[in-house]
């Protein structure tokens, strides 16, 4: 799906039919197969890990295992799951297949909705990381910030959320972290890390909703890394901004490369690319005043050579070979070498940041239910424990155990340690709590009983199927 993304932006700069058509062909069938395979019935969301957050420990909580982080529902990968199918639907307008356009945009609109209606924590003015858990779902409140990034380069957000989102999301002394706040007791790799690429995005969010406070801090850990370090490192150690004692990092980083770069031609020069024209839209904080010039840009059957001079949050004058523009875009129909002059505006919105230190949430309990009492570990620093049922917050309490009763009906139940300053740690693995009671025992067919009553292993050539007899005196959930 990231891949669609990369595609439709070769497409929009080149303006290459062929490639539209067998991009389209390959995202579509792609796309089709995730239809049936991974949206959840109940939110609408689709399933799947935290987008570039790979490494499982890093960003999940130790309990959950492969299929536990498979059925979560993530930010930032149904921020690329929504884009893509934007991007459908405008490449299927151009191909001409408007039944899909529509279709593809439906799907769109709806995984919007689900995300504003599933992901957004209103009390703290930004998305939550995830839903997870294994039969009933809660929102992590941690940020995510590519994934809060994508929300707001894509339309996701309204305005209001956009400029929240980006006054609101913590940022530490040396960049945005991949989350906030961070991991106990785990390595810094995304846990307790910057990367550039992300921070990048941030930037670029962050210019689109006019925050200069929070591009000028973006740009600053961009360029501080690559000028101590000579190079475009992978990641820094967020605690202390530096590349040593991240798990596992890289030079000339192909994707921090890109993202340098694109401080130039996404937030200084403002370059947008559409099917039929490119638009410019900078964002020069006043930091950095003065005179830019990109020569030799290529663009569709046309060379380009601009100049840009001030700062500000806008365009003032933008001028083609002299001539003064009403609107600062260009036809892709252009041909030949062009020179674009631009003049900012030199006005500047006031805006805010929430810089934070590095803070890292207590650790999760660990339940256990013996008894009619739910206890755990008590946690370093928990000033008090929330605990939750099926979902919902039930109780709280200061002691590291709770008197359930017994329960008819299944149950989960979780614990989460809070400290002083609020600071929470994931939900705890569900303990599954109720009654016990025998509706029938299951006997097998004799023939799939080898010796001493072993059962004889089961394969694709041999015992297929295992035939099983079961008698059920009332209606109901089994």
């Amino acid at each position: 799906m990231t891949w669609a993304l990369a595609a439709w932006e070769i497409y929009v700069v080149t303006g290459d039919r062929e490639w539209l058509k067998q991009a389209f062909d390959i995202i579509k069938n792609s796309a089709e197969d995730d239809l049936l395979t991974i949206v959840n019935p109940q939110t609408g969301l689709f399933y799947g890990e935290s987008s570039f957050l790979d490494w499982r420990e890093q960003s999940y909580p130790r309990w959950m295992d492969p299929k536990d982080i498979y059925q979560s529902q993530c930010l930032g990968t149904n921020a690329v799951h929504y884009r893509t199918y934007t991007i459908l639907s405008q490449m299927a307008a151009l191909l001409d297949h408007p039944q899909l356009a529509t279709k593809y945009q439906r799907i769109a609109e709806s995984i919007k909705s689900a995300m504003n209606s599933y992901l957004w924590v209103s009390e703290k003015g930004f998305y939550g990381q995830y839903l997870y858990g294994r039969n009933y779902l809660s929102l992590s409140d941690r940020s995510e910030t590519l994934g809060e990034a994508l929300t707001v380069l894509f339309n996701i957000a309204d305005s209001a959320q956009m400029k929240s989102i980006i006054s609101n999301v913590p940022t530490t002394p040396y960049g945005t972290t991949c989350f906030y706040p961070q991991i106990p007791d785990m390595p810094a790799y995304h846990n307790n890390g910057i990367w550039p690429f992300v921070e990048a995005y941030w930037a670029w969010a962050a210019a689109k909703t006019d925050n200069c406070q929070s591009v000028e801090h973006s740009i600053a850990s961009i360029y501080r890394q690559s000028a101590l370090f000579l190079t475009n490192k992978e990641n820094m150690v967020a605690q202390s901004g530096d590349f040593m004692g991240t798990e596992i990092n890289s030079d000339r980083q192909l994707w921090s490369v890109a993202g340098n770069l694109a401080i130039i031609y996404r937030i200084f020069f403002g370059m947008e690319f559409y099917p039929d024209e490119i638009r410019f839209h900078p964002f020069i904080p006043k930091s950095f005043n003065g005179r830019r010039n990109l020569t030799n840009v290529r663009y569709r059957n046309s060379i380009l050579n601009i100049s840009i001079d001030g700062y500000g949050d806008g365009i003032a004058e933008i001028y083609l070979d002299n001539k003064m523009l009403k609107n600062p875009c260009f036809p892709a129909s252009l041909t030949g070498t062009h020179n674009i002059h631009i003049v900012m505006n030199r006005q500047i919105a006031q805006s805010s940041i929430t810089l934070k230190p590095v803070i890292f949430s207590p650790e999760t309990p660990g339940p256990e239910y013996n008894g009619s009492v739910l206890t755990w570990n008590p946690i370093k620093n928990a000033d008090h424990y929330e605990i939750y049922q099926n979902g919902k917050i039930i109780s709280s309490t200061s002691q590291p155990s709770l008197t359930v009763s017994l329960r008819t009906t299944y149950s989960e139940y979780q614990i989460r340690s809070i400290d002083a300053e609020d600071n929470k740690s994931f939900l705890s693995e569900p303990v599954c709590i109720s009654a016990p009671e025998t509706i029938a025992k299951i006997q097998p067919d004799d023939t799939f009983l080898g010796t001493e009553n072993h059962f004889v292993p089961i394969s694709t050539e041999k015992n297929t199927k295992l035939h099983f007899s079961w008698s059920i005196d009332a209606p109901g959930k089994y």
